[in-house]
């Protein structure tokens, strides 16, 4: 297992609060979410983040969705 990975004081992977520099195991470690699942999957067909934003013109947001995504699939699997 590794470490919570706090932003904001929340980890971004298992959703746990607590202050920055607090060092705690996260029950979901390194296990890839929702969001980072279909980033793979697109990213294997060709597009990518940088393709997006070239097309785009501007930032894609495709971070904020891929944290997004994280999030709901860890309440529908618990």
């Amino acid at each position: 297992m590794s470490d919570c990975n706090f932003e904001d004081g929340v980890c971004t992977r298992c959703g746990f609060r607590g202050r920055s520099g607090l060092r705690r195991n996260c029950p979901v470690g390194n296990k890839p979410g929702l969001g980072d699942l279909v980033e793979r999957a697109l990213s294997a067909v060709g597009i990518t983040k940088k393709r997006v934003e070239k097309i785009v013109g501007k930032p894609c947001g495709c971070q904020k969705r891929q944290e997004w995504l994280n999030g709901v699939g860890r309440k529908i699997t618990g």
